[in-house]
C-alpha cells in the first residue's frame, strides 16, 4: 500500500456508503490499474539495464504508449525473479483486459447492469491485493523538491492515514534528479524507485504516454478527477 492506494481506499468507502455506484465502479478500476502501474515502476531502475537489447528495445517501445495488455507483458519481462507475477497473482491480472473491455467496451455502462460489474471489479481487486505481499507492503511517496549531495529532499506522503510530513530518501537509491518526480520508497528494503508518478500543485498525476520522444514530452491523467498535463522529462527512460 502507498498513499494512493489508501487514498483510493478512501474514496471507495465513501462511494459505497454515499451509494455512488458510478464513482464506486471508476474507483475500482483506476486501483487495480493503478496497482499494476506500481508493479512495472519498480523494476525499470533494478532489472532494466540487466535486459538483453532486443527486450530492453520491446519495453522502450511499449512503454511509450501503454495499454492494459502492454503493462502486463512489460511486467512479465521486467519481473525476472517472479517476485509478484507469482502463479496466483497471474492468473488474477490475465483475466482484467477481458473483464475490463467487455465493461468498457462500448465506452459506458448503463445503471441496470452497474451491480454485475461492481461484484467482478471488487472481488479483482480485493484478489489482487490478497495474491501479492508486494503490494501489501507499505511505502513512502516522496515527492522531491530538491537534491543536496547524496540525499533527496521533499514531501512524504505516507501510506497511513493519507499523512504528509517533510521527507528525505538517499539519492542513490533512485536514478533520476528530475524535480517533481515521486519517488517510492519501501521502508522496509530500504530500496527507492522512481515512479510514473508527478505532483503539480497538491494533485497527483499518472503517466499516459509519451508525446515527443526527442524531447522527453509525456502526457499524465489525474487520477481523481478528469485532468491532464505535459512534462518534459530531460532523461525520460532514465528510470
Amino acid at each position: 500500500m502507498d498513499y494512493i492506494l489508501t487514498k483510493l481506499d478512501s474514496r471507495i468507502a465513501i462511494a459505497e456508503a454515499m451509494g455512488h455506484k458510478d464513482e464506486l465502479f471508476t474507483y475500482f478500476r483506476a486501483k487495480v490499474e493503478y496497482s499494476l502501474l506500481f508493479s512495472l515502476d519498480t523494476y525499470g531502475i533494478r532489472i532494466l539495464n540487466k535486459l538483453e537489447e532486443e527486450s530492453k528495445q520491446y519495453v522502450f517501445e511499449n512503454y511509450q504508449r501503454p495499454t492494459i495488455g502492454s503493462i502486463l507483458s512489460l511486467c512479465r519481462i521486467l519481473d525476472i525473479d517472479k517476485e509478484i507475477f507469482t502463479k496466483k497473482f497471474s492468473k488474477i491480472v490475465n483475466e482484467y483486459p477481458e473483464i475490463r473491455n467487455d465493461a468498457l467496451g462500448h465506452g459506458f455502462i448503463f445503471s441496470d447492469d452497474i451491480d454485475a460489474w461492481l461484484i467482478k471489479f471488487r472481488k479483482l481487486a480485493a484478489d489482487m491485493m490478497e495474491a501479492s505481499p508486494f503490494l501489501l507492503k507499505r511505502y513512502d511517496l516522496i515527492l522531491v523538491t530538491s537534491v543536496q549531495n547524496a540525499t533527496y529532499s521533499g514531501i512524504n506522503y505516507k501510506a497511513e492515514n493519507s499523512a504528509y510530513c517533510p521527507g528525505r530518501a538517499p539519492r542513490k537509491s533512485v536514478a533520476s534528479n528530475q524535480h517533481h518526480s515521486t519517488l517510492s520508497f519501501n521502508r522496509i528494503t530500504i530500496s527507492g524507485f522512481r515512479l510514473c508518478l508527478c505532483s503539480v500543485n497538491e494533485e497527483f498525476f499518472v503517466y499516459r504516454d509519451l508525446q515527443e520522444a526527442l524531447t522527453g514530452r509525456a502526457r499524465y491523467n489525474t487520477l481523481f478527477h478528469t485532468k491532464s498535463i505535459s512534462l518534459n522529462w530531460q532523461e525520460f527512460f532514465g528510470w
